[in-house]
């Protein structure tokens, strides 16, 4: 294995890491109502239980 190869093996990893870093920040600063209106969704309290949850999960982080 050369380092050229290595280099690019590394160079794809990271940038599916980066990638996924960013969908999660997006998905946990976004508020639901901006993702899907309200009308649309079935059962709003479990969707905002949901939403509380993610922004416990956010506070940890």
């Amino acid at each position: 294995m050369d380092a050229l190869f290595c280099h690019t093996v590394m160079q794809k990893e990271f940038s599916k890491k980066k990638c996924q870093t960013t969908m999660l920040q997006f998905f946990k600063k976004t508020p639901m109502e901006d993702v899907v209106p309200k009308e649309d969704v079935d059962d709003t309290v479990e969707a905002e239980e949901a939403e509380e949850a993610q922004v416990d999960d956010h506070v940890l982080d």
